[in-house]
Order: structure tokens, then sequence, then C-alpha cells
């Protein structure tokens, strides 16, 4: 979980204008998590590809607030949550580079910090094995309650 601040500003203005921008920028920086600005520099941190990275990537904006949750999913827990790490700390680096090439003085940043690193990763996905198994079984229903109907159709015609 990221937070979005920018405490020099914030000290000093007296009205909600530069929390209204820190709200809408959130989404600037949500929507590039899944961009070859970010999904390149996770990919060479984390030796995963950068498809994976951009596939298994969201970032969610609860309600208007200062928050951004990096979340990831992929195809083993601690593999989601590298990547959700990975990719806080690239948006991380990314704001802090445009910052440095505008020449924005330090009282007057935009920060964003790591609030709280990802959670580990649940499973939640049926395994193989499991969803095979249960297709076998939807398979062999199926197929008995074909067989029924035809016996029953077969059982009416024979009686007429």
């Amino acid at each position: 979980m990221l937070i979005i601040d920018q405490p020099g500003l914030i000290a000093r203005s007296g009205s909600e204008g530069v929390l209204t921008k820190l709200n809408q920028l959130r989404v600037k920086y949500a929507l590039l998590a899944k961009t070859v600005q970010i999904t390149k520099p996770v990919a060479d941190k984390t030796g995963l590809p950068q498809g994976l990275i951009g596939a298994a990537v969201n970032v969610v904006l609860p309600g208007p607030s200062l928050v951004l949750v990096v979340e990831a999913r992929a195809p083993q827990p601690p593999i989601a949550r590298v990547i959700a790490d990975a990719t806080a700390e690239a948006l991380i680096a990314l704001l802090k580079a445009e910052q440095d090439a505008a020449k924005i003085a330090a009282d007057s940043r935009i920060l964003l910090t790591i609030a709280a690193p990802a959670q580990p990763g649940v499973k939640f996905l049926p395994t193989r094995d499991r969803a095979m198994t249960v297709g076998a079984l939807w398979g062999v229903l199926a197929l008995a309650a074909t067989i029924a109907l035809v016996e029953a159709f077969g059982a009416i015609r024979r009686k007429r």
C-alpha cells in the first residue's frame, strides 16, 4: 500500500486544493503500473517476464483518499507478493525521476511512500488437479443424466 503526499504544500495550504490534486494524481500512477515504464524495471529487478508483470499487477484506488493499493495475481502467491512490492518501488522511483528531471524543490515534492508492504498471497483458484477432478465428476453426472433421459424416452416410445 502506497500513500501519496505533498507535505510541504499541505502544511502551507489553507484549502483542499492540494488534497484534491493528490487524489486525482493517484489515477496517473495507478494507470502507469501496467505500462512499460513500470513493468520493465519490475521485470529487470525480479527476473520475471515483463508480460507476466503487466498481466499480474493492478492498482486499486479506494475512495477519495491518498492511498494506492498495489496488488498482483500470479501462479504462486510468493511471486505475486514480489511483483506487488517491486511495482510499488518502481512507482516511487518513477515519481522521483520525474521530479528530478523537472527540478522540483525538495519542499514542493510529491512523495509516494510504502505504508505497508504486500501481504502474503493466498491461493484462491483451484489447483489443476482439483479442476480436473471436478470437471470429470460433472462429465460423469452429465453422461448419467443423458443415459437416464434416453432410457425414459425409449420407455415412452415402446409403450406407444
